[in-house]
């Protein structure tokens, strides 16, 4: 296992080490080809996974509909720990990839020797909580402005850029909304001055109206 700086940083940042990286050989660093699917319904490991180089994206193992894509210091495989379960993804390296894999055993030890470590954990699990709270409120909006204005808001990264990863046709599925009605609502949202799209990238220009759209407000 060669740790790299960039690795280092990576890892002292995540939840799992307030108190620094433990010296020992209990997890492992792999790399993977572009293409290459690292977790699978098929072939999962009960790891907690962290990406510590280029990127990966997961889609639905059902549907083959985009759940998520990672980048370095983002952590996957919490589905994986803890007991008897499937892994219903499928995840994907989206070029060269480097990721810290972790055992559910030294998980565990973690948790039990260090509680600043059991808290980040608790905190992490509530984050992920809030997540998907929020995907299931993006797919029972009632009305398809507010559909989308969500998913949007959901998707957008801290500099308010959204990156379509799906054809137009897969996205309206997905949001169970028409294609005609996601043409039209981003339409909407342009002349509103809520977006401002370009091929696939999408930037909220205006959040709040985006908000309204929910009928919320800031």
């Amino acid at each position: 296992m060669i740790m790299n700086s960039d690795d280092r940083r990576i890892l002292e940042s995540l939840f799992l080490f307030p108190s620094g990286i433990p010296e020992n050989s209990g997890w492992q660093i792999r790399s993977f080809r572009s293409g290459e699917v690292i977790y699978s319904p098929e072939s999962f490991e009960k790891c907690l996974v962290v990406i510590l180089q280029g990127r990966a994206t997961a889609k639905s193992a059902f549907t083959g509909a985009l759940l998520n894509s990672f980048k370095p210091g983002d952590v996957f495989g919490v589905a994986a720990l803890f007991g008897e379960t499937d892994y219903g993804s499928v995840i994907t390296a989206k070029g060269d990839c480097r990721a810290a894999f972790f055992p559910e055993g030294y998980v565990i030890s973690l948790i039990k020797s260090d509680p600043d470590a059991a808290v980040g954990y608790i905190s992490f699990l509530s984050e992920k909580i809030r997540f998907l709270n929020r995907k299931v409120m993006m797919f029972t909006s009632g009305s398809a402005e507010g559909t989308l204005a969500r998913f949007l808001l959901t998707e957008a990264d801290e500099n308010g850029l959204v990156t379509l990863h799906v054809p137009s046709v897969k996205l309206a599925s997905l949001l169970n909304i028409s294609r005609a009605s996601l043409y039209r609502v981003m339409s909407v949202f342009e002349e509103d001055g809520a977006i401002k799209k370009d091929g696939k990238l999408i930037t909220l220009t205006d959040p709040s109206k985006l908000k309204e759209y929910m009928g919320e407000t800031l």
